[in-house]
């Protein structure tokens, strides 16, 4: 069966190794070639994915549901090999979109504003003296929670808000694992959000301490981290195997990249180095500015269609199915002693449709295409064998 579905699966061009150009780009604006390749791609799709959640369209399965487009994402590798500098200068690249963002936030925090001062009577409502006690800011999109109940409340009102998404970074998994109740929390709570946006509330006496449930939001993570920590310290090692096994292996794009890349040896030649560097940072600020101007244009375009799901081409939901069972087929094929890597397997599929709806939204289609897909399986792919080779460590 197995060699079937993979031939169904090559007729259809889906291991063509092709990846959005876009993504390309972003890569091409971190100007490190020590940095491995694939590290970079992983960013660069977090990113994506992140800036594309805060659109709030989310899929329209076939089955019914709403799926949020969201990602969680590890990237381990070796210290100092440029982690946070890479979400640095991949985050630039979306600085236009996110300052029209926070335009269309504060102009819908001003309407809410305007419509509380009209039902409360108020005379010229929407003259600023008159709704400024019922303004209220945007909550920031990028928050350190420092309590899974705050961070909780946070995202009831990014849903409350009808516009963005919920957001977690850790620069260093490892150390928090080891140090913080609070990461091992939110983790059980990215986990519980993941598929659907969705998070029952428990019924508090305190009204006033009271959670609202959250329905259909996108929320995102990007755990980064050294592999020392996670590999060489018992306690965090058991700690991660435990967390990430259960809560997290089916749920998240893992990228481990521990090669390190040397440095370009000139010998004595400064002149040919200070070229060549000067060079591949000229080439990082065209790339970020390309992208940039490409960001600032589906921003434009996202948000006037807010909160309006994207629909499935038939011909997604027929290719799903093909991947799923190969996945499932391939998983059998794993060896036991990697139990991660073999569920971690059979779910490559959902993974693939979450990221294709935020490729579909930077393609500027309304229809998640067939095309949009092997694009997002064309990254799962080139990720397959790094959590096998990190759980192989462990």
């Amino acid at each position: 069966m197995l060699k079937h579905l993979k031939k169904a699966l090559d007729d259809q061009g889906v291991f063509n190794g092709k990846l959005p150009s876009i993504l390309s780009k972003i890569v091409e604006a971190i100007p490190n070639q020590r940095i491995p390749t694939r590290m970079k791609y992983t960013i660069a799709v977090s990113e994506l994915v992140l800036f594309a959640s805060h659109m709030r369209r989310n899929i329209a399965h076939w089955n019914g549901s709403l799926i949020p487009i969201n990602a969680i994402t590890f990237s381990i590798a070796a210290s100092g090999q440029g982690k946070d500098s890479s979400v640095s200068a991949t985050r630039k690249c979306f600085n236009s979109g996110y300052k029209l963002l926070e335009k269309k936030r504060k102009d819908l925090a001003t309407q809410r504003a305007i419509n509380a001062a009209k039902i409360a009577g108020k005379d010229n409502p929407e003259e600023w003296e008159t709704y400024k006690e019922y303004w209220i800011p945007p909550n920031p999109l990028f928050v350190a929670p420092s309590t899974v109940e705050g961070f909780i409340q946070h995202l009831n009102d990014l849903d409350s808000a009808g516009i963005g998404g919920g957001y977690i970074q850790s620069g260093e998994v490892g150390a928090e694992l080891a140090n913080s109740a609070v990461l091992v929390e939110n983790i059980k709570l990215l986990a519980e959000l993941y598929d659907e946006g969705r998070k029952e509330v428990k019924v508090l006496k305190n009204r006033e301490n009271q959670s609202k449930e959250i329905k259909n939001l996108p929320v995102s993570a990007l755990f980064m981290g050294s592999q020392d920590n996670l590999l060489f310290d018992e306690a965090i090692k058991r700690k991660f195997k435990t967390e990430f096994s259960t809560k997290l292996a089916r749920r998240t794009f893992f990228n481990y990249s521990p090669e390190i890349i040397p440095s370009i040896n000139y010998g004595d030649d400064i002149d040919a180095m200070l070229e060549a560097e000067m060079k591949l940072e000229d080439r990082a600020v065209k790339a970020r500015n390309e992208v940039d101007f490409i960001v600032e244009e589906i921003a434009e375009t996202n948000l006037n269609s807010v909160g309006k799901p994207l629909t499935i081409d038939p011909e997604v939901r027929k290719l799903f199915l093909i991947y799923k069972r190969y996945n499932e087929e391939l998983a059998e094929a794993i060896n036991a002693k990697y139990p991660i890597a073999k569920l971690a397997r059979t779910h490559l599929q959902w993974k693939a449709l979450k990221l294709s709806g935020a490729i579909a939204l930077f393609n500027s289609h309304k229809t998640i295409t067939k095309e949009d897909y092997i694009s997002a399986i064309s990254f799962v792919e080139m990720l397959d064998k790094d959590l096998q080779n990190f759980e192989a460590e462990l």
